[in-house]
Order: structure tokens, then sequence, then C-alpha cells
């Protein structure tokens, strides 16, 4: 009878030691973010940002009020070697409402969104580095503040002679 429990016990483990690397979760990021250097014009580029959100969650846009949901906020190393033209601009498809407990304006993305900051080059080739903070929300909860970090090469266009 012993044996018989032994051996159901050591099957039971053996069956959970096989399974449990399935069982172990992944994080799943409700923000994915893809960054890129976008076209050169003269001295000038385009960095793009984009997010994509999953269903059910949105992200905030950079221009809340005081007091509410954290904003999406873009940080850039100075380093010389580019000026910032301009603020971080944001497109999509943004939902706009009036939230009676905050007492303000709101502004959220679904979907996707897309960030544009446009530089000057001051000299050839550059490094762009900085980071992204954001929070995502759904109906029930809002994660903590995270963030993701950027490094991209933009070079203008060279001529051939």
């Amino acid at each position: 009878m012993i044996e018989g429990i032994t051996k159901s016990f050591l099957i039971l483990i053996f069956q959970l030691g096989i399974q449990m690397p399935y069982c172990i979760a992944q994080p799943v990021h409700q923000v994915k973010w893809y960054f890129k250097s976008g076209p050169v014009t003269g001295p000038e580029a385009t960095l793009i940002f984009k997010a994509e959100i999953l269903p059910g969650w949105h992200l905030y846009s950079q221009f809340m009020e005081e007091g509410g949901p954290f904003p999406t906020q873009f940080s850039f190393e100075s380093i010389g070697a580019y000026t910032r033209v301009g603020k971080v601009e944001e497109t999509g498809e943004a939902v706009k409402f009036y939230d009676d407990n905050l007492m303000m304006g709101i502004i959220w993305y679904s979907g996707a969104v897309t960030f544009s900051q446009k530089i000057k080059l001051n000299q050839g080739a550059v490094i762009v580095r900085g980071k992204v903070e954001f929070m995502a929300c759904n109906e029930q909860m809002c994660l903590p503040v995270d963030e993701r970090q950027f490094n991209l090469e933009v070079a203008p266009w060279k001529k051939i002679p």
C-alpha cells in the first residue's frame, strides 16, 4: 500500500516537474514601444515613437493637467550634437472627456498613438538617447509608471559625387 502511494507521489512530482516550466507566467507589456529615426530633410530629422496598446488598456496624453493621471513624458539627453525643434507632438485617436471624480479633462489613447520630435542636426550623424515614461490603465486599475529607453542613430543622406 505504501509502495503504491510512494509510486503515485513520485509520478505526480515527475509530471509537475515536466509541466512547471510551462506554468511560469511571462510578464505582459500592455504597451509596446517602437522607436525609429524618420526622414532627414536638410539639417532636420524627425524621431518617431510609436506605442501599441493592448485592447482594454489606455495610455495618457502628454497634455494632462497637474493633479491628474501621470502623463506620458519624454526626456532627451542633451549632448550638443542636435537641438530639439519644438515639442514632442502626438497623433492618434484621442479620447477626451471630463472626469467628475478628478474634476478635470482627461485625454488618453487606446490601440495606438505615435509621438514625433523634430531635431536639428548640429553635426553629421548623431545618436539621440533618452527615455519615455508612461502609465497604462484599464477600467479597473493603473499599473505603476513604467519607462523605456531609446537610442536612435540619425544620419543625413550622403551625396554621391
